[in-house]
């Protein structure tokens, strides 16, 4: 549970106090597929001197909304990761510019 509150802290997500240790970790797992796929994503398309993928994705974590559940947050960034996801496996994105 503190492992969870911790990696979303850092992350920059609010967190109230009243969440329970699954809805936590429920979180966790969806900001951290989240970071992984914009990870992806900036590999691919950032240019060197914008820094590294895993320094321009702490910058990029939705925030949570203030009257958003655990649930719906973790939803919402689940399918922002799926988004991502696809840009990533695009035809196109290989190409060099």
């Amino acid at each position: 549970m503190y492992a969870a509150l911790r990696s979303l802290e850092e992350n920059g997500v609010d967190v109230t106090g009243s969440e329970s240790a699954p809805e936590l970790t429920m979180m966790q797992v969806a900001v951290d597929a989240f970071r992984r796929a914009a990870e992806l994503l900036a590999g691919r398309t950032s240019p060197p001197q914008l820094g590294t993928p895993d320094d321009l994705c702490r910058h990029v974590v939705p925030p949570r909304a203030a009257d958003e559940t655990p649930r719906q947050y973790s939803e919402r960034v689940n399918r922002m990761t799926e988004r991502f996801r696809s840009l990533t496996q695009s035809p196109g994105r290989d190409r060099s510019r």
